[in-house]
């Protein structure tokens, strides 16, 4: 071993850690900065990292964490949207015990929802288990398209067990709290805890191409109505410095 080598194995490694943070050991659940994207692709009915690039047709994972959103995301515009953070199994083709991120929406929303029913109405709890998502081919106008589908099991193997013991640790310590994807949702609005009506004034307002661009406010405590009502006034302005600027 060289004399370089022999001091870099000494030296505290923490500054160089410090650049893309702290190398995963173990079989502790790892949090990347960002969660290793995945997209659930329902023209070729694969699982992709890009548009274009395939990584498997299924994949055994435990979800950790549900999102209900509305906005838009990718070529798809003013859309309800689950956010599902999961944790793949290993011996897979995507990264194990890493929390990943992915979003459905349409057909592929309602039956994770009938899934996630069916499974609470049978006495177990989803997050216990394994989901396997596959996809269903269907026929539309446009010819063939895939939906996504979630099936769901018990643990069976002692690895199983073992990996909903990391699970369980992981989700009662302070990593859980980083498990946010900001850039996933900047063109959405959280859904959770909006009642019906601010839900409808959301949706017929996005419908009108009004989606607010100050929603964020809502969060912070500001009227939900007050804050569509001063959008569409914006927008209003809009028209009318546009046409005053066209004559």
């Amino acid at each position: 071993m060289t004399t370089a080598r022999k001091r870099t194995e000494q030296v505290d490694r923490s500054a160089i850690d410090s650049v893309f943070g702290t190398t995963p050991t173990g079989e502790a659940i790892y949090v990347p900065s960002k969660p290793y994207q995945l997209r659930l692709n329902c023209k070729t009915g694969s699982i992709n990292k890009t548009e274009t690039k395939r990584l498997c047709d299924e994949l055994d994972v435990s979800i950790i964490k549900v999102g209900h959103f509305f906005g838009s995301l990718g070529r798809t515009a003013n859309e309800e949207w689950f956010q599902l953070f999961m944790i793949p199994l290993p011996d897979q083709k995507v990264p194990a015990n890493t929390v990943c991120v992915t979003y459905i929406k349409k057909e592929s929303l309602t039956l994770f929802g009938d899934r996630i029913t069916e499974i609470q109405i049978s006495g177990s709890n989803p997050a216990a288990g394994i989901f396997h998502i596959g996809f269903e081919p269907r026929t539309g106008a446009k010819g063939q398209y895939f939906v996504v589908d979630f099936s769901w099991r018990d643990r069976e193997t002692d690895e199983e067990r073992e990996q909903l013991t990391q699970i369980l640790d992981f989700m009662q310590g302070p990593m859980i709290h980083h498990v946010v994807d900001m850039n996933g949702t900047r063109d959405m609005v959280n859904l959770e805890g909006m009642d019906a009506s601010d839900r409808s004034i959301l949706i017929t307002a996005a419908a009108r191409g009004l989606l607010p661009r100050n929603a964020y406010r809502v969060v912070l405590g500001e009227s939900f109505e007050a804050v569509m009502a001063e959008q569409i006034r914006l927008n209003r302005d809009d028209e009318v410095s546009g046409g005053l600027a066209r004559r």
